[in-house]
This record gives C-alpha cells, structure tokens and sequence, in this order.
C-alpha cells in the first residue's frame, strides 16, 4: 500500500526539480512582499500603488476592480459616503475610505469591518450593525484625520468629521430589531 505522504513528498520534490532557482527566488520575493503588505497598516494611504497580489490599488481589490461590480454591489464605504453627513466628501476621502476597509479586510486586522459588502451589512442583526458602524467611522476618522495631516481638504467646510454612529443613531437601529 502506497503512503499518501510519500506521494505527496515525492510529487514535491518534482515540482522543485521543475522549478528553477530563478523561480523559486521570485516566489520567495513575492511572498515576503505579502507579508509585509499584510503587516503595514498604512498600506491604504498609497491608492498608486498595485497590491502584491495583482489589484490596480488598494481601493480597486478582488472583485472591486471592476467598476461594474462595484456599481453592483457596493462596499460599506459607498453605504456611508451616501448618508446626509457624508454628502460633501471628496471623491479622494471615498477612495480612501473604501481602500482601508478593503485593505483591513485583507489583512484580517481587528479593526476591520465585516461584511464588506453593504447588503450583506443590512442584512445582519441590528448589534451587529451598530458594533460594525462603529468600527467603520474609526475607519472614517483614521482616513480623516490622516488626510488633513496630509494638507488636504476631506470633506470641503468641515474641520471635524461630522458623526456616523450618534446615540440617536444606534438607538434607532436597535428599536428596529425590538
């Protein structure tokens, strides 16, 4: 009887002898190139820049690189860019902010909001979607901030970001699952 390790060992070392050395550098690269993109919690703030695993931009990731798709199925970042406080922010801030959350999610930070996707969001218990919203105007607040540190000008005529998540807020949220 044939040992399903020793299969898998030998059919292993085959695809290493396959492989030249050349090869297997340009993985290695690749994959400490990954690690540290998942490691950097600012790796967001650089939308020029193509992710290591072959997105256009940090906001452009998976399936959001299409413009089509995302028109479809927006992220949460679309959700709360479409509320009346957010009504005035540029479309830099509304690149950032769907490029942290995309990001974060990525990187499965603890900060990150889960679901990404906004129907899926409106979907889940009325808890969950105040601790989520929550999470997503820290999101907000850290590309706000980030961005006036950075001379530009997030959301024209505010110098603070206007609130998400008010105690009005969450309470009307958590009338509705009563």
């Amino acid at each position: 009887m044939v040992n399903r390790n020793d299969v898998d060992q030998l059919t292993l070392r085959e695809l290493g002898r396959e492989m030249t050395e050349a090869q297997l550098r340009g993985t290695s690269v690749q994959v400490e190139a990954e690690r540290q993109w998942e490691a950097d919690p600012t790796v967001w703030q650089e939308l020029q820049e193509q992710t290591p695993y072959g997105d256009p931009s940090p906001d452009r990731m998976g399936p959001y690189a299409a413009s089509e798709y995302l028109a479809e199925f927006p992220t949460v970042a679309e959700a709360m860019l479409a509320t009346r406080p957010f009504q005035g922010a540029t479309e830099l801030f509304g690149r950032y902010l769907r490029a942290i959350v995309l990001t974060r999610q990525a990187q499965m930070h603890p900060s990150r909001v889960v679901p990404v996707d906004s129907q899926d969001f409106r979907e889940m218990p009325a808890r969950a979607q105040v601790e989520q919203g929550v999470k997503l105007e820290a999101l907000a607040q850290e590309v706000f901030d980030w961005m006036r540190q950075q001379g530009m000008d997030p959301m024209p005529g505010h110098e603070v970001m206007p609130p998400l998540m008010t105690e009005a807020v969450k309470d009307g949220m958590l009338a509705q699952e009563r």
